[in-house]
């Protein structure tokens, strides 16, 4: 439902207007199939089922019909097909019909970032409309959006304006309203345009009035679309593949919905490219960057394509979020992409800030395989420790596969006495925990075994593990006997009220019950409107999404820490009825 209320507002006068004017407008009266058409659409329209109003007013192809067209593809965010038919609307029109249709065009443009044709409308309904209430509308609508200009969107605007009254309006309230500098920049601007002279004689008369930096502070407009473009892969149905596109979607269509019909002023439009295996990842990104001008950008999932986005993320200044990859080359390859699955080095070193700083301990070993994604994790880890000042007394990064997993010469390093060592040479250290980040199709196997292998030795080391550990169903006698802690990325349980509401919604929106990657739309989604919030301009939505504060979804915790790669990662001590928060 996107802006009912300005719909209903002008909706009755527009209605009474077309039955007063149709025959006026046109000679004559229309025909009864016509004026039951006509109906059909007025009462699709009324019902906000604009997919439907729109196809039914389209073919009658009056001024009218064109109008609530137009109207219906705004308000389902179809800005290209609305403009069009606004566009016709106006055509040989009556004034009324031709300026109603100018403002929801200016509306159209104005979301697809068209700044300068959108002004022009409205300046062109302020000064040749005597209605006052579309006057009134119009003028609000202009100003509101003058106020939102950044200083290069402004001269942008002014370059491309049709209409010097836009043109002074804009540089005179870009000169009163910012820093020096900024004022300096309009007119020196103006003078290379060559504006008139008694303009740029009025903009320096307003410079010398500017108190220096003064900030730029944007308020959203009423009316205004943050577009978020969602980059996914295109499966077929069925597939594992598309079980995952599918749910990432729906969760974040559902976050999107609920935005939407709790608000008048401003929504937030879902605009979708599905990729193709043989398609080029810069042909969609560049449909949603200049078709749908997306503020952001959600996808793509695999890290070879991520990594060719992060590239193109730089190139057009849009931040993009990647769900899934966890790669950790890709980040640093542009400034605006962000990783909202953490990657193996950010749990390392996570876990090893987590181990001194809130468990206490000080002497840490490692124990990984070596051919796993944990040796990554691993090698974070033992090189955040050291630079803590903590000590690594064992690091064994092991081919454990190729050993057949037997681990009982490693293990025995943290063996509860010396007696029962089966290597008499070792010299036992003081460990307060190991770091075993096992991962993979392995970890299950290893979990098993060196638990085994710990118990035969009579250990009583601690234990720091990876997410592995917590999926695993692990002997009550090995809970009590190890303190058993473990990184946790997302929460499965959703016992929260705010999760179980979640649950029972999206079973009620689409008839099965999430799967994991729903929840992930949902929490991201919910992220990316919080930081729309915060940022207000969608240009801040880079700087707001890496200095937000830790943000607690019904799933999973998002907080960037100034970095753009998710550091939001849970302490959990294994307890008989689940696990333990460590705070």
């Amino acid at each position: 439902m996107y802006f009912p209320s300005m719909i209903k507002n002008s909706l009755l006068r527009i209605i009474l207007l077309i039955w007063l004017s149709a025959g006026v407008s046109y000679g004559q009266t229309l025909s009864n199939d016509v004026q039951r058409q006509f109906n059909q659409g007025i009462e699709a329209y009324e019902q906000l089922d604009f997919e439907n109003a729109a196809e039914i007013f389209l073919p009658i192809g009056i001024p009218e019909s064109y109008l609530f067209a137009g109207k219906s593809y705004y308000a389902l965010g179809r800005y290209q097909s609305a403009i069009q038919a606004l566009q016709d609307a106006r055509k040989n029109a009556p004034s009324e019909i031709y300026h109603e249709a100018g403002y929801t065009l200016a509306l159209a443009h104005l979301n697809s970032r068209r700044i300068a044709p959108a002004f022009d409308i409205l300046d062109e309904i302020i000064s040749e409309f005597g209605d006052t209430s579309l006057n009134e509308r119009a003028r609000e609508l202009f100003e509101e959006f003058n106020q939102f200009l950044l200083p290069k969107d402004r001269i942008k605007a002014v370059r491309e304006s049709q209409r010097q009254s836009v043109k002074d309006t804009l540089l005179t309230y870009g000169v009163k309203h910012s820093s020096r500098e900024d004022g300096n920049y309009f007119i020196q601007e103006a003078v290379q345009m060559g504006l008139p002279p008694e303009l740029i004689t009025k903009l320096n008369r307003n410079l010398t009035y500017l108190i220096d930096n003064v900030e730029f502070k944007p308020k959203v407009p009423n009316g205004f679309v943050y577009n978020i473009g969602v980059l996914l892969p295109q499966q077929e149905h069925g597939t594992p593949l598309y079980n995952v596109s599918r749910e990432l979607y729906y969760g974040m269509l559902m976050a999107i919905e609920q935005f939407n019909s709790d608000q008048d002023e401003v929504r937030v439009a879902l605009n979708v490219v599905e990729k193709k295996d043989e398609e080029d990842v810069e042909v969609l990104f560049k449909s949603l960057v200049e078709d749908y001008q997306s503020d952001i950008i959600f996808g793509p999932l695999f890290s070879d394509d991520a990594a060719a986005v992060a590239e193109l993320s730089k190139q057009n200044v849009i931040p993009v979020i990647a769900p899934l990859a966890n790669s950790d080359e890709i980040a640093g390859n542009s400034s605006y992409f962000f990783q909202a699955n953490p990657t193996f080095a950010t749990r390392g070193r996570v876990m090893a800030d987590i181990a001194m700083d809130k468990l206490g301990y000080d002497s840490l070993a490692v124990m990984v395989d070596r051919n796993s994604t944990g040796a990554v994790e691993a090698r974070a880890f033992r090189e955040r420790i050291e630079e803590k000042g903590g000590e690594m007394v064992h690091y064994f990064d092991i081919d454990f596969h190729s050993r057949r997993f037997d681990v009982s010469d490693y293990t025995q390093f943290f063996a509860g006495t010396t007696d029962i060592l089966e290597d008499s040479t070792i010299t036992l250290r003081n460990v307060d925990a190991v770091f075993m980040p096992f991962t993979g199709s392995a970890a299950k196997t290893m979990i098993d075994i060196v638990l085994t292998d710990l118990q035969a030795f009579r250990s009583r080391v601690s234990i720091i593990g990876t997410e592995e550990w917590g999926l695993n169903r692990i002997s009550l006698d090995a809970i009590s006997r190890f303190n058993i802690v473990y990184s946790g990325i997302f929460d499965r349980e959703m016992n929260s009220e705010a999760a179980q509401e979640f649950l029972a919604q999206y079973i009620d929106r689409f008839g099965h019950e999430p799967e994991l990657f729903a929840i992930h739309g949902y929490d991201n989604a919910q992220f990316i409107l919080e930081a729309m919030r915060s940022a207000i301009h969608p240009s801040s939505l880079a700087d707001e999404y890496r200095s937000m504060p830790e943000f607690k979804g019904i799933g999973q915790r998002i907080f960037y820490n100034e970095t753009q790669v998710n550091q939001a990662i849970e302490a959990r001590l294994l307890s008989s009825s689940g696990y333990l928060l460590i705070e």
